[in-house]
Protein backbone atom coordinates (compact mmCIF):
# COMPACT_ATOMS: atom_id res chain seq x y z
CA UNK A 1 0.00 0.00 0.00
CA UNK A 2 1.20 3.34 -1.09
CA UNK A 3 1.37 6.37 1.52
CA UNK A 4 -0.62 10.02 0.47
CA UNK A 5 2.11 11.74 -0.34
CA UNK A 6 -0.05 15.11 -1.23
CA UNK A 7 -3.63 15.37 -1.14
CA UNK A 8 -5.80 18.21 -2.20
CA UNK A 9 -9.77 18.31 -0.82
CA UNK A 10 -11.95 18.57 -3.73
CA UNK A 11 -15.61 19.53 -2.80
CA UNK A 12 -18.39 18.31 -4.58
CA UNK A 13 -22.36 17.68 -3.78
CA UNK A 14 -23.24 13.70 -3.99
CA UNK A 15 -25.83 13.87 -6.80
CA UNK A 16 -27.61 10.60 -5.70
CA UNK A 17 -28.49 12.63 -2.34
CA UNK A 18 -29.55 15.67 -4.23
CA UNK A 19 -31.63 14.09 -6.93
CA UNK A 20 -33.65 12.17 -4.16
CA UNK A 21 -34.16 15.06 -2.17
CA UNK A 22 -35.28 17.15 -5.32
CA UNK A 23 -38.18 14.27 -6.38
CA UNK A 24 -41.01 13.24 -4.80
CA UNK A 25 -41.31 10.62 -2.64
CA UNK A 26 -42.72 8.18 -5.10
CA UNK A 27 -39.45 8.82 -7.40
CA UNK A 28 -41.36 11.31 -9.95
CA UNK A 29 -40.02 14.81 -11.09
CA UNK A 30 -42.18 16.99 -12.88
CA UNK A 31 -40.25 19.76 -12.20
CA UNK A 32 -36.93 18.74 -13.44
CA UNK A 33 -38.79 18.18 -16.74
CA UNK A 34 -40.37 21.52 -16.87
CA UNK A 35 -37.54 23.88 -15.57
CA UNK A 36 -34.26 21.60 -14.52
CA UNK A 37 -31.58 24.41 -14.50
CA UNK A 38 -33.48 27.04 -13.19
CA UNK A 39 -35.02 24.19 -10.58
CA UNK A 40 -32.13 22.81 -9.80
CA UNK A 41 -30.32 25.75 -9.19
CA UNK A 42 -33.12 26.98 -7.00
CA UNK A 43 -32.97 23.83 -4.89
CA UNK A 44 -28.75 24.03 -4.43
CA UNK A 45 -29.33 27.51 -3.42
CA UNK A 46 -31.88 25.94 -0.34
CA UNK A 47 -29.73 23.04 0.30
CA UNK A 48 -26.53 21.05 0.00
CA UNK A 49 -27.26 17.23 0.92
CA UNK A 50 -23.82 16.14 1.83
CA UNK A 51 -20.31 17.28 1.04
CA UNK A 52 -17.56 15.23 0.03
CA UNK A 53 -13.75 15.35 -0.03
CA UNK A 54 -11.48 13.41 -2.22
CA UNK A 55 -8.14 12.92 -3.01
CA UNK A 56 -5.49 13.01 -5.39
CA UNK A 57 -2.66 10.49 -4.30
CA UNK A 58 0.98 11.35 -5.98
CA UNK A 59 3.78 9.00 -4.87
CA UNK A 60 6.31 11.66 -5.69
CA UNK A 61 7.32 10.88 -1.48
CA UNK A 62 6.78 7.71 0.35
CA UNK A 63 5.83 7.64 3.83
CA UNK A 64 8.78 9.02 6.23
CA UNK A 65 9.05 7.86 9.76
CA UNK A 66 9.18 11.07 11.58
CA UNK A 67 12.09 10.77 14.27
CA UNK A 68 13.65 14.17 14.58
CA UNK A 69 13.00 18.26 13.44
CA UNK A 70 15.76 17.35 10.87
CA UNK A 71 13.74 14.37 9.56
CA UNK A 72 10.74 17.19 8.99
CA UNK A 73 13.24 19.69 8.00
CA UNK A 74 14.22 17.61 5.01
CA UNK A 75 10.72 15.78 4.06
CA UNK A 76 9.06 19.39 3.89
CA UNK A 77 11.70 20.72 1.81
CA UNK A 78 10.75 18.14 -0.82
CA UNK A 79 7.12 19.52 -1.28
CA UNK A 80 7.31 23.04 -0.07
CA UNK A 81 5.14 25.22 -1.99
CA UNK A 82 6.79 28.44 -2.75
CA UNK A 83 10.23 29.63 -3.22
CA UNK A 84 11.56 30.15 0.95
CA UNK A 85 12.40 33.44 -0.05
CA UNK A 86 9.97 35.10 -1.66
CA UNK A 87 5.82 34.71 -0.36
CA UNK A 88 5.50 32.99 3.18
CA UNK A 89 3.25 29.69 3.38
CA UNK A 90 1.85 27.31 6.23
CA UNK A 91 1.84 23.62 5.78
CA UNK A 92 0.50 20.97 8.21
CA UNK A 93 2.30 17.52 7.88
CA UNK A 94 0.06 14.57 8.97
CA UNK A 95 1.21 11.31 10.69
CA UNK A 96 -0.45 8.36 11.80
CA UNK A 97 -0.12 6.71 15.37
CA UNK A 98 3.76 5.28 14.40
CA UNK A 99 4.61 8.61 12.99
CA UNK A 100 4.94 7.83 9.84
CA UNK A 101 3.64 10.71 7.42
CA UNK A 102 0.59 10.01 6.10
CA UNK A 103 0.73 13.51 3.35
CA UNK A 104 0.70 17.18 3.43
CA UNK A 105 -1.75 20.03 2.89
CA UNK A 106 -0.87 23.53 2.05
CA UNK A 107 -3.02 25.83 4.70
CA UNK A 108 -2.42 28.60 3.13
CA UNK A 109 0.08 30.59 1.19
CA UNK A 110 0.21 34.26 2.07
CA UNK A 111 2.80 37.30 0.73
CA UNK A 112 6.41 38.45 2.06
CA UNK A 113 5.40 39.55 5.30
CA UNK A 114 3.09 36.67 6.34
CA UNK A 115 0.43 33.88 5.71
CA UNK A 116 -2.64 33.28 7.65
CA UNK A 117 -3.98 29.92 9.21
CA UNK A 118 -7.51 28.68 9.77
CA UNK A 119 -7.15 26.40 12.90
CA UNK A 120 -10.64 24.58 10.79
CA UNK A 121 -8.54 24.00 7.80
CA UNK A 122 -5.86 22.53 9.99
CA UNK A 123 -8.05 20.03 11.71
CA UNK A 124 -10.74 18.95 8.64
CA UNK A 125 -7.54 18.08 6.94
CA UNK A 126 -6.18 15.81 9.66
CA UNK A 127 -10.35 14.16 10.65
CA UNK A 128 -10.60 13.23 6.98
CA UNK A 129 -7.02 11.56 6.72
CA UNK A 130 -7.74 10.73 9.83
CA UNK A 131 -4.18 11.77 11.14
CA UNK A 132 -3.25 10.93 14.63
CA UNK A 133 -0.85 13.51 15.32
CA UNK A 134 0.13 16.92 13.34
CA UNK A 135 3.40 19.12 12.34
CA UNK A 136 3.11 22.52 11.46
CA UNK A 137 5.73 24.59 9.38
CA UNK A 138 6.07 27.57 7.79
CA UNK A 139 8.69 29.66 6.36
CA UNK A 140 9.98 33.15 6.98
CA UNK A 141 11.07 34.82 3.64
CA UNK A 142 13.46 37.49 6.03
CA UNK A 143 15.48 34.74 7.38
CA UNK A 144 14.85 35.33 10.66
CA UNK A 145 14.04 32.36 12.13
CA UNK A 146 12.74 33.77 15.99
CA UNK A 147 8.85 33.04 16.34
CA UNK A 148 6.74 36.07 15.87
CA UNK A 149 4.07 36.56 19.42
CA UNK A 150 2.14 35.70 16.16
CA UNK A 151 3.52 32.40 15.65
CA UNK A 152 3.83 31.65 19.05
CA UNK A 153 0.29 32.34 19.65
CA UNK A 154 -1.18 29.81 16.87
CA UNK A 155 1.42 27.45 17.99
CA UNK A 156 -0.91 27.86 21.62
CA UNK A 157 -3.87 27.48 19.62
CA UNK A 158 -3.39 24.74 17.40
CA UNK A 159 -1.56 23.06 20.67
CA UNK A 160 -4.82 23.59 22.41
CA UNK A 161 -6.89 22.61 19.71
CA UNK A 162 -5.21 19.55 18.93
CA UNK A 163 -6.03 18.03 23.02
CA UNK A 164 -9.10 18.63 22.46
CA UNK A 165 -9.45 16.97 18.58
CA UNK A 166 -6.93 14.12 20.29
CA UNK A 167 -4.74 14.74 17.36
CA UNK A 168 -1.96 16.54 18.82
CA UNK A 169 0.76 18.96 17.95
CA UNK A 170 3.81 17.25 17.94
CA UNK A 171 5.83 20.31 16.68
CA UNK A 172 5.88 23.70 14.84
CA UNK A 173 8.95 24.57 11.93
CA UNK A 174 9.67 27.92 10.92
CA UNK A 175 12.08 27.00 7.92
CA UNK A 176 14.62 29.77 5.61
CA UNK A 177 16.30 29.72 2.69
CA UNK A 178 19.68 27.07 3.44
CA UNK A 179 18.79 23.73 4.02
CA UNK A 180 19.77 23.30 7.78
CA UNK A 181 17.96 26.50 8.51
CA UNK A 182 14.85 25.92 10.41
CA UNK A 183 13.97 26.56 14.14
CA UNK A 184 11.46 24.21 15.99
CA UNK A 185 9.24 25.02 18.84
CA UNK A 186 9.99 21.48 20.44
CA UNK A 187 13.30 21.11 20.34
CA UNK A 188 13.79 24.68 21.96
CA UNK A 189 10.88 23.49 24.67
CA UNK A 190 8.14 26.15 23.57
CA UNK A 191 5.53 23.26 22.94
Amino acid sequence: MSAVSFFNPKYYIDNECMLKSLCYGNGECPSLLLEPKAYIMKQLKRMACEIKASYEKKNEIGAVKIQSSSVVNDYIRKVFPVDLEHREALVCVYLNRANNTIGYSTISIGGVAGTLCDPKMVFQHGLICNASSIILVHNHPSQNLKPSNSDIQLTAKIKEAGKIMDMPLLDHLIISKGESSYYSFADDGML
